[in-house]
């Protein structure tokens, strides 16, 4: 009987060997969930993704939450309501946490809204309680940016465009990873003669099915859902594009 399971080729188990033997921080990037309007499947392709590049570290862009109940746009009148909204939200936010437990996170635009939302009321950030506490993330870290082995992780607000990521990582020199641009995902080098930088730009992983993306019914690019990888200590971005 035929064997027809796939067998690697030199060169191939010459970088998985390489892969297994790099004792540094290997980061999967997840891009912008939007929940509870995240796209069927792309946990399980997280999982798939995590497991096949051996990471160690896990990184979320930002906008985990879409708030769309409490947008400063446009709200659907057949939405759910901002109780039954966030309690999905954390719903489908649990397996993400329950796989990693210990994550980065960016804080995104989407997620900032209930706060801009107390200072537009005139009420006290003292009455702001902490991500965490809200949807039971505890172990996960959130901050406006990070930088780790000389990558600069944000969510991306003020860049926009193509090659809004690459710009901001020659005006700052440093290497970026980003998301907030939904229909945008690339890898993009600069080299001047000093140094050789990178930007990685991420989409979302957005349900455009969902009502909460009718705003964009009309629109010619969709999200790319994607996530990132960033290996040998920050040197090496790969980019794992979710099929459907």
């Amino acid at each position: 009987m035929r064997n027809n399971r796939y067998r690697l080729r030199p060169h191939e188990i010459k970088a998985l060997k390489r892969m297994r033997a790099d004792n540094g921080r290997r980061v999967m990037v997840i891009p912008d969930l939007h929940a509870p309007f995240i796209q069927p499947g792309f946990f399980e392709h997280c999982k798939e993704m995590y497991s096949k590049w051996n990471c160690n570290a896990v990184h979320f862009t930002g906008d985990l939450l879409d708030n769309s109940f409490s947008s400063y746009h446009e709200i659907c009148p057949d939405g759910k309501s901002a109780g039954d909204e966030l309690k999905l939200a954390i719903e489908q936010i649990k397996p993400f946490h329950k796989e990693w437990g210990v994550a980065t996170v960016t804080i995104g635009n989407h997620d900032a809204i209930i706060s801009r939302k107390l200072v537009s009321s005139g009420l006290s950030s003292a009455w702001l309680k902490d991500f965490n506490d809200v949807l039971g993330t505890h172990g996960w870290i959130w901050a406006d940016r990070f930088e780790i082995d000389g990558v600069l992780y944000l969510h991306g607000t003020g860049s926009s465009g193509r090659n809004g990521a690459i710009n901001r990582a020659i005006n700052w020199n440093t290497n970026i990873c980003q998301g907030h641009i939904h229909t945008e995902t690339s890898i993009i080098y600069h080299a001047n003669k000093d140094s050789l930088l990178w930007s990685m730009q991420l989409g979302s992983a957005f349900n455009v099915s969902s009502y909460a993306a009718n705003y964009a019914k009309n629109f010619t690019k969709k999200p790319i859902i994607a996530v990132g990888i960033i290996l040998e200590n920050g040197r090496l971005p790969i980019l794992e594009p979710m099929q459907f």
